[in-house]
């Protein structure tokens, strides 16, 4: 997909992900050959080492940062205003790359992430980038929670536009033709 993208031209300075992606070496080297950034979501059991040598889990590492390592920064607007979390970020011991570790401010919930940054970018433009995938998370179910009728996406139906209820994924308000049986339909469109 990403070849794809890039084969057809279309621009994009980052790519961001989850860890399935993020702990894909095929992905990560691909990635890296062709001098493209990414942020992506890795476990909390990945070994890294540090720029000072050290070579431990990044959860160990994290569990050793002083106070003044992490900085409070939002990395996006979410349902409730500013999406703020204290981020602290690691230099590596190889070249143009480096780790983030996110904060929840509200649980002490950890993240973690692995960054490739050959242009240098600075640390707010890994949080922002990281930020980047909040949105499109919103928009799978997670297992074992219920949707309520505000947060659910109706069946489109093959009339475009139609039958799509409000939800964070769209704006979209629903279409007063969304409601409509086939026979209605039919009538709608002159059929």
């Amino acid at each position: 997909m990403i070849k794809r993208a890039r084969e057809a031209g279309v621009p994009f300075a980052w790519f961001t992900a989850d860890e399935e992606f993020g702990q894909n070496s095929g992905v990560r080297a691909y990635l890296e050959e062709t001098s493209t950034s990414y942020v992506m979501s890795i476990p909390k059991n990945t070994e890294i080492t540090t720029a000072s040598g050290t070579t431990a889990t990044i959860e160990n590492i994290a569990g050793k940062l002083n106070q003044t390592a992490w900085q409070r920064r939002a990395c996006g607007i979410g349902a409730k205003g500013f999406r703020a979390c204290d981020w602290a970020l690691i230099s590596s011991a190889t070249t143009c790359h480096q780790y983030m570790i996110r904060s929840s401010m509200e649980t002490g919930e950890l993240a973690y992430y692995h960054c490739h940054n050959p242009r240098g970018e600075g640390f707010a433009q890994l949080v922002q980038v990281a930020g980047a995938r909040w949105p499109i998370e919103e928009c799978f179910p997670k297992p074992g929670i219920r949707k309520s009728p505000s947060t659910t996406t109706k069946s489109a139906s093959t009339a475009p536009g139609t039958g799509t209820s409000p939800s964070p994924c769209s704006p979209i308000p629903t279409s007063p033709f969304s409601q409509l049986t086939p026979k209605d339909d039919m009538l709608r469109r002159g059929s």
